[in-house]
């Protein structure tokens, strides 16, 4: 709470907080790239403890570094945007040596808010859907791809699809989903049997220490006091972060299409993971909720102090 009240009355220099995440990022792929092609890890696991909290980590930073590397250009940093590219290039490497494809799903999330943002204030901005970083991110992250296809880390992505893709053509969801299916029953169970929640971190499973999906797993816990409490904050987010993506304020309008893909990203990684039960993905979630919510809301009182 005081970092959060912190935010709301100090303006960052978000420089500086687009630096913080690009070195945070190439310094996980570099751990990554050498735990997959020096120690031969199957799947990298980064500065995480586990690869599917990596990968998530990864793709939420990558998408962030997206919107400050478009900033950063439209306000003349050239140099600051190319490296801001390069950082967002190494977490989207990061994710693909972590093979959680779940996690690559928000990447289409992304497209939806960008296309929000650059119309936020008039369809006279659809031009600026493909600008000269834009355009650069996407060669590059084909080359990546193309680069990561060449190794065995690839066979690895394949073998994981194609066993997918063989439990759904047989109709065996449990398989298709790495054993979810079972998990995703025992919590409904949970729930049936305790509307007020059998209490945090007591979800009991043999190879499971969450219902693998967040909506459930809160349910499963805290009950239905928890998941109303969990409904009531992130639909409030959402919606000051929409009212933020007309605001004049620029700098305000990033903060809150990056409010809306880190809430909107976490909700993917949900449907088949449970982010707020690692504490890397949930101290990630509350520290740049924190930031962007505050510093959007600072932003817009100033602006309303100069028409005053």
């Amino acid at each position: 709470i005081p970092v959060f009240l912190l935010f709301r009355r100090y303006l960052l220099d978000w420089r500086l907080v687009a630096v913080g995440l690009s070195i945070g990022a190439m310094i996980a792929a570099g751990i990554a790239h050498y735990q997959v092609y020096f120690m031969d890890v199957v799947r990298a696991t980064g500065a995480s403890n586990h690869f599917i909290p990596f990968a998530e980590l990864m793709v939420a930073v990558d998408l962030l570094l997206w919107m400050f590397m478009i900033y950063a250009w439209d306000k003349g940093h050239k140099l600051l945007s190319g490296f801001l590219l390069l950082a967002s290039l190494a977490a989207f490497y990061g994710s693909l040596l972590s093979v959680t494809r779940g996690a690559w799903l928000a990447y289409a999330a992304m497209i939806l808010i960008w296309i929000l943002y650059t119309v936020g204030k008039s369809f006279r901005n659809v031009r600026y859907l493909l600008t000269t970083p834009v355009l650069l991110r996407l060669l590059f992250a084909g080359v990546v791809f193309f680069a990561v296809s060449q190794t065995d880390q690839y066979k690895v992505m394949q073998a994981r699809t194609s066993a997918t893709l063989h439990g759904l053509a047989e109709g065996n969801m449990d398989g298709a989903t790495s054993g979810r299916e079972r998990v995703f029953k025992q919590a409904i169970a949970y729930i049936d049997e305790h509307p007020f929640g059998i209490g945090t971190d007591n979800f009991g499973h043999p190879q499971k220490g969450h219902a693998h999906n967040e909506i459930l797993n809160v349910w499963a816990e805290n009950g239905i006091q928890g998941i109303l409490s969990l409904a009531a904050l992130i639909l409030f987010s959402l919606t000051v972060f929409f009212k933020g993506l007309k605001n004049d304020n620029e700098l305000a309008r990033i903060y809150a299409t990056s409010g809306l893909m880190l809430i909107i990203s976490y909700a993917i990684f949900g449907q088949s993971q449970a982010p707020f039960s690692h504490n890397d993905t949930l101290m990630f979630f509350i520290f740049y909720f924190y930031l962007f919510f505050g510093q959007q809301q600072l932003l817009v009182r100033q602006q309303e102090k100069l028409f005053i």
